[in-house]
């Protein structure tokens, strides 16, 4: 027998299809995770800042403040559904200082159900006299 036969010939290419079709699922897949990973670190940096606001001012927060960090929430995050929040919890006694609770939450657009969030709690210290 010489040859390939046609058969043979459209086993391989359903075979080499299949492989071909997983492989371009793995590649869209590691898109779909570097994308989220680009956003939570996206989140974290702007948690982070907030929170270093919180340490240089400890005073209360002023409006613009919190308007510029929904504004750069909703900035990096543009097709997303995001909800910033920055809470005061005031000190009980010496256990327990004084804490802000700064929060960034967004939902991913292929999962409804399921949010996101990136937090940061920032304890608010007295400044020390030295």
């Amino acid at each position: 027998m010489r040859g390939f036969t046609l058969i043979e010939l459209l086993v391989a290419l359903v075979v080499l299809s299949v492989g071909l079709l997983g492989g371009s699922a793995l590649l869209l897949r590691g898109l779909r995770d570097q994308g989220l990973a680009l956003r939570q670190q996206s989140a974290t940096l702007l948690v982070a800042d907030m929170a270093d606001r919180i340490r240089t001012n400890p005073a209360p927060l002023t409006e613009t403040d919190l308007a510029e960090f929904a504004s750069a929430a909703r900035a990096h995050f543009p097709f997303h559904e995001v909800e910033t929040s920055v809470t005061f919890a005031p000190a009980t006694g010496p256990a327990t200082p004084a804490a802000f609770h700064v929060v960034l939450r967004w939902r991913e657009s292929d999962d409804e159900d399921a949010a996101l969030e990136t937090s940061l709690l920032v304890f608010a210290q007295s400044p020390v006299a030295g």
